[in-house]
This record gives structure tokens, C-alpha cells and sequence, in this order.
């Protein structure tokens, strides 16, 4: 991948407009919520790595606690939704989950990031719970 920051906007670009119609469906499968305070060092490259997860239709929703830096307008361009709360990862973590329309809750911190595949992971892994703890009649 090339550093050039035009070809990563370009790309981004790109990929956003392939997003929109993913991004229609009434229920996503996954919702991604993202506790943050302070994050401007670390959120760039947090949404650039979301970004493929994002064009599949994941929700990607940031939740600021009041950060101090510039992490809200960071977050905006690239995320699905931007809250903003009074401080407290509990408290933002629930606001965050509450404002998702995913089938599915994935809370990532944003410093870490995802394997390949994680959206269909975590979906085919709801699929086998449910299976296995369904009521048979």
C-alpha cells in the first residue's frame, strides 16, 4: 500500500461510495463501538483499519467521552455514527450500544485492532450459541 496520503483519501474515498448502498440494509449484522478519550494520536489509523469492516455494512460508532484533543472530528468521516458523553467508559460503552442497529455488539478499544474477517467470525460464532442453546419442542 502505497504512504501517499492521496491514495489512502482516494481509496477512502472509493470505498465510502461502495459503502452507501451496504449501509441501506434495515439490520446490520455487527455494530462496532468505540470508547474513546483522547484517541487523536491513535483514531486515524483505527478508522482506516475499520474501513473494509464498514464497506460490508458493519455500523462503526464512536463514543467520546470529552476528549480534549481533536478525536470527534477525526472519528466523524469515517465512522457510521459520532456521540458524544460525559466522561467514563461504562457510560460510553452503553450510550455506544444503544445507538447501535447491529444484530451483534463488538466493543474495541482504539488502540487494538481486528483479524481478517472478524465481522464474519463473530457472526458464525452468534450462529453455533444460538443453535446450541435453542428450546427444541
Amino acid at each position: 500500500m502505497s504512504n501517499d496520503p492521496t491514495v489512502k483519501r482516494w481509496s477512502a474515498k472509493r470505498k465510502i461510495a461502495v459503502a452507501e448502498e451496504a449501509h441501506q440494509t434495515p439490520a446490520p449484522r455487527l455494530s462496532i463501538v468505540v470508547p474513546t478519550l483522547d484517541e487523536a494520536d491513535t483514531i486515524d489509523a483505527l478508522m482506516h483499519h475499520l474501513l473494509d469492516f464498514w464497506v460490508c455494512g458493519v455500523v462503526i460508532v464512536v463514543v467520546d467521552g470529552g476528549s480534549q484533543d481533536d478525536t470527534v472530528a477525526r472519528a466523524r468521516p469515517l465512522a457510521t455514527r459520532v456521540l458524544t458523553t460525559a466522561p467514563g467508559r461504562a457510560r460510553q460503552m452503553t450510550i455506544g450500544a444503544r445507538a447501535s442497529r447491529g444484530e451483534h455488539l463488538l466493543f474495541l478499544h482504539a488502540d487494538t485492532r481486528l483479524p481478517r474477517l472478524a465481522d464474519q467470525r463473530v457472526a458464525e460464532a452468534a450462529e453455533v450459541l444460538a443453535r446450541k442453546y435453542r428450546h427444541v419442542r
